[in-house]
């Protein structure tokens, strides 16, 4: 009996949308950008949406940030910083994983103003408690305001 070759799922993309073209109903403001994951797999790894919230910036993370996701998390990182806010949360409440690289990245680039990390569980907070130990990072939980004030 000979196998039947499997079909890969189509290869899922994210939305790609310029600076002030509305994303999401819930979040007007919000535009996002997506890495997708290797070919046939079908997952999207990593979505970073970005929320003009007055004062502060917010950049929301879903899914894993790693080594195949590492330029598109610095890219936006970037361009958050430039956006020049009082503040910058990052929210990474639906991060499912992130590896030292990224959370170094993510250190080193919120060392140079004001900046919170929002919501971080399991691994993911594992790995900024182990890197940040004095935690020059701010947390808060999920709880807390976002620029608020």
């Amino acid at each position: 009996m000979e196998a039947t070759p499997r079909r890969r799922p189509p290869l899922r993309l994210a939305r790609y949308h310029p600076p002030g073209v509305a994303d999401s109903s819930d979040h007007p403001d919000a535009v996002s950008w997506g890495t997708p994951a290797a070919a046939g797999d079908g997952a999207l790894l990593l979505l970073v949406m970005h929320e003009d919230r007055g004062s502060a910036w917010v950049l929301s993370l879903s899914g894993e940030a790693d080594l195949f996701t590492q330029g598109l998390l610095e890219d936006q990182l970037d361009t958050a910083l430039a956006m020049g806010r009082e503040s910058l949360v990052l929210d990474v409440r639906r991060l499912t994983f992130c590896d030292v690289a990224c959370a170094q990245r993510v250190l080193a680039a919120t060392r140079t103003g004001s900046a919170t990390l929002l919501g971080a569980s399991g691994e993911v907070k594992r790995v900024f408690e182990l890197l940040d130990a004095d935690e020059t990072l701010p947390r808060r939980n999920v709880g807390s305001g976002i620029g608020e004030g």
